[in-house]
């Protein structure tokens, strides 16, 4: 009998007005399971320390801890020659002539250098926004944590310990030089203390608009949002710098040649993890704003505060002010957005285990038949590994037992968020034409990727698979050194074709290494 039919037949057996089951308990000593339907376990003193350091909580399940002490990451070797950048310097501005080029990134998790589900020096090195600007031969500063903190903030390893038995990937976290400092009973992200920040991308935002405005704009939180609104990537931001109006400004007239933009990666994950609710509203007439905003001054000016508080999540409008503000004269490139969904952590369970498993959600939760109809396969979380687990204990099981009912939170529909990525692709479209840069398109890069026939310029072939391949790293979802090294080079062809410099790829097979 298959472990779903035993869990039917074990399901109408507790239907039947007969005492409810009392389950086993299973506890671990070494270790605190955390966020787990599965598993009950002792809860350690590490446990508030281990949420702090843990952004991608939601979407991995740890079950131990362990130590990775620092390995120096090898960097491809520079270029033989240094290109001439004279195409990319902004010749209308008087601050920046006669001096060497300087370029700003903003964006997100994958700007950031986010990987193994986490941000720590060795991913934060190894960025596709450094590695360009290697191969520019420039300076280019990050927030780097110190020395001592290398292993920053969620860092991860796979384990092959599982005692639920489940499908789902489980995980061990880094217990040693992690970035997190307690205050009394509080648990804050140690400082960068590095200067003049170049890479000013936010790792695990919920909204990236909302981070940029208050990264470049210092936008009076209580106009943004007039009712209560906590989001931990606000310490992301303020680790760069302290978020005060002198540095807020200074960072708004800071003066630029090239600029870089990425977003939305997380936002869909938030969307996906949320469907939809924590999404960024819709403004359906951006052009109902009167006001030229580029001629306000956003730090003296009341009305920019009110109208920015309106059209704060319309992605298109609040980079159209950066790039016309902070920008004016400035080339640069913006990448569009892969499709998230097609990554393959969200294919670790697959299709026909969600399809079979409404047979048991419909005994406890009805799922409405647009859900129904529309799933693609299932959400890997605690509550799924739990009902297809050998060992759980059939009272336990989400979807059987009805106190714990499965949720269409617990499924996935790749045709509900697909048309979120459009949206996102296609206000980017708009940019590139407004502004007249080049769009990367690193979408149609993934799809290559994913399908298994894509080969580097120096001859190695990508391997998409998870968690065995070379272009994900052990999260599923964000890319190896290695995988940062091709988008790089991606991004840098499209800088050579449209402003016809000379930038030489990166050799790729030096960041093969794997940890």
């Amino acid at each position: 009998m298959t472990i779903l039919a035993t869990a039917l037949a074990m399901a109408s057996v507790i239907s039947c007005n007969t005492p409810e089951l009392i389950p086993e308990v299973l506890v671990y000593d070494d270790f605190s399971i955390i966020n787990q339907d599965t598993v009950i376990t002792r809860i350690e003193e590490r446990f508030d320390e281990m949420k702090a350091q843990d952004p991608m909580m939601n979407l991995q399940l740890v079950v131990g801890d362990t130590i990775i002490t620092y390995r120096k990451q090898v960097l491809p070797a520079s270029p033989q020659r240094t290109p001439d950048l004279s195409q990319l310097k902004n010749h209308e501005d008087e601050e920046l002539k006669g001096k060497p080029l300087r370029m700003m990134t903003i964006g997100g998790s994958l700007t950031a250098g986010v990987r193994d589900g986490g941000y720590f020096n060795e991913g934060i090195e190894t960025a596709y926004p450094n590695l360009i600007a290697r191969q520019m031969g420039i300076e280019f500063n990050q927030p780097y944590f110190d020395d001592q903190d290398y292993n920053g903030v969620g860092r991860k390893v796979l384990t092959g310990f599982n005692p639920t038995g489940g499908p789902v990937p489980k995980f061990k976290t880094l217990k040693n030089n992690n970035g997190i400092s307690k205050v009394r009973e509080y648990y804050s992200i140690k400082k960068s203390n590095v200067v003049d920040i170049s890479n000013l991308a936010v790792p695990f935002t919920r909204n990236s608009v909302y981070d940029l405005n208050r990264v470049f704009m210092g936008v009076n939180r209580d106009l943004m949002y007039p009712t209560p609104y906590t989001d931990d990537s606000e310490l992301y931001v303020e680790r760069m710098f302290e978020l005060k109006e002198s540095t807020n400004e200074k960072v708004y007239n800071a003066k630029y040649d090239f600029y870089i933009i990425e977003n939305g990666l997380n936002d869909v994950l938030n969307h996906v993890l949320t469907l939809g609710s924590n999404s960024r509203r819709r403004v359906s007439n951006p052009d109902a704003i009167k006001k030229d905003l580029s001629e306000l001054n956003i730090f003296k000016d009341k009305d920019y505060l009110k109208a920015i508080s309106a059209w704060n999540y319309d992605i298109s409008n609040t980079y159209a002010f950066i790039i016309d503000a902070s920008f004016k004269g400035s080339k640069g490139v913006i990448l569009n957005m892969p499709n998230v969904l097609e990554f393959p952590y969200f294919y670790s369970l697959p299709l026909e285990k969600a399809k079979a498993i409404f047979d048991i959600a419909q005994q406890s939760f009805e799922l409405p038949s647009e859900t129904r109809s529309s799933v693609d396969h299932l959400f890997p979380n605690s509550k799924i590994d739990s009902l297809l687990s050998p060992k759980v204990n059939v009272a336990l099981k989400p979807g059987i037992n009805t106190h714990r009912p499965l949720s269409k939170f617990d499924f996935v529909s790749n045709s509900y968020t697909e048309n979120f990525i459009k949206e996102h692709n296609e206000e980017k479209e708009l940019l590139s034409e407004k502004f007249d840069i080049p769009v990367v398109d690193i979408y149609s890069l993934y799809e290559k990727i994913l399908k298994g026939n894509y080969i580097t310029d120096d001859g190695v072939r990508v391997d998409p698979s998870y968690p065995k391949g070379n272009f994900f790293s052990n999260d599923g979802i964000f890319p190896t050194a290695f995988g940062q090294a091709i988008i790089a080079n991606e991004v840098i062809k499209v800088i050579n074709k449209r402003y016809e410099t000379s930038i030489e790829l990166i050799n790729t097979r030096e960041l093969l290494q794997k940890f």
